[in-house]
């Protein structure tokens, strides 16, 4: 680590050091002062120069004797210097392009993973595909995605791929409980590279899996608008997660998030096409059959009213008759805001006159 041992100092001060008593230095590290990297025997004289490029620390370069008569020149500091000169362009070039060719991968990945969710409206289908994507990604063991219920305060696993994923969907863990409970309660990631040392692991999901136990686990929470939608866990990698794990399946778990909400949209606009049919079979059946009625009942008596010649009685009629025709207008109006939106084509017959 910076800061520890005779490396540690270099790097993180960016001057060169030398020491003739290497084990008597006070500020060596126990693994350091014990053995050097190369056979395991104790050094007695150690030399380490900074690895630097365009202002930044990019490791260090040591030398190590284990003759005790042996030590290092201010000639020797200089030669050791100029060779991590040499070097350090290399190293930051080579740097470079594994950074570079990582991105592209991911970007590369990325972008097939939204391909393939984009191409299924069908939320299982899309979180089987994410799943698998996200162990192959980050090279762990197994992968599950577990949604908030609102209603019972409750993660439920819906989608699991790797070991143990059978018998994972469909679990529930209480809000705030076990480890992906507490990463959707903190809003925030949560990395346990020894699940066995923290008290959240809720073990009761790993007696349910045959074959399987978790000893890892990288959870994020899906957050969507502000608010946790469900958490992404990956579980088992070799070597433990890192910081650039958790940035990946933050992005994955973004992506998570957008699917639930698009899927909750799909919901909402499928309710709401359902409510606008059900109108519309109101309006066709309960309304303008009566309405119909009520116009035909008065042509009727405004016929029989003509054979009484009331004037009064007509002009009630007429006022009546008017009233009705536009209630029936605003009906079929409505009829054809119902069509268009379902596509159909207005087809209205009505007499025209014709002059030859």
């Amino acid at each position: 680590a910076a800061g520890e041992g005779l490396a540690g100092r270099v790097f993180e001060t960016g001057n060169p050091l030398a020491f003739v008593e290497h084990e008597g230095w006070p500020n060596s590290a126990t693994h350091t002062a014990k053995s050097d990297i190369s056979s395991g025997l104790p050094a007695q004289a150690v030399v380490a120069v900074p690895l630097i490029w365009q202002g930044q620390a990019l490791g260090v370069v040591m030398g190590t004797d284990r003759a005790r008569e042996r030590g290092f020149t201010h000639s020797d500091q200089r030669l050791l210097a100029l060779l991590a000169n040499q070097a350090a362009p290399v190293i930051a070039s080579v740097q470079l392009h594994e950074q570079t060719s990582r991105r592209l991968h991911e970007l590369t990945f990325l972008n097939k993973t939204i391909q393939d969710i984009t191409a299924t409206l069908d939320l299982d289908e899309i979180f089987a595909v994410l799943t698998q994507r996200v162990i192959d990604l980050l090279g762990c063991g197994a992968c599950s995605i577990a949604l908030v219920d609102h209603d019972t305060s409750e993660l439920v696993f819906r989608m699991a791929s790797g070991g143990g994923s059978e018998s994972v969907i469909g679990e529930r863990v209480p809000w705030g409980t076990g480890i992906v409970g507490a990463a959707a309660q903190s809003g925030k990631p949560i990395t346990v590279s020894d699940v066995a040392r923290d008290d959240r692991f809720f073990e009761e999901i790993d007696r349910k899996q045959s074959g399987f136990a978790t000893h890892s686990i990288l959870a994020v929470p899906m957050i969507s608008r502000g608010k946790v939608v469900g958490v992404v866990e990956g579980l088992n990698k070799r070597g433990g997660f890192d910081s650039e794990d958790e940035r990946l399946l933050g992005a994955l778990a973004s992506l998570a998030a957008s699917v639930v909400e698009n899927a909750n949209l799909v919901s909402v606009q499928r309710e709401l096409e359902e409510l606008r049919e059900n109108l519309t079979h109101m309006i066709v059946h309960d309304l303008r059959s009566p309405v119909g009625t009520i116009s035909n009942s008065l042509q009727l008596l405004k016929r029989l009213l003509e054979e009484i010649d009331s004037d009064q009685a007509d002009q009630l009629v007429d006022i009546a008759s008017r009233a009705t025709q536009r209630l029936l207008n605003l009906v079929d109006s409505l009829l054809d805001i119902s069509r268009l939106e379902a596509g159909q084509e207005l087809t209205h017959l009505r007499p025209v006159s014709v002059q030859i």
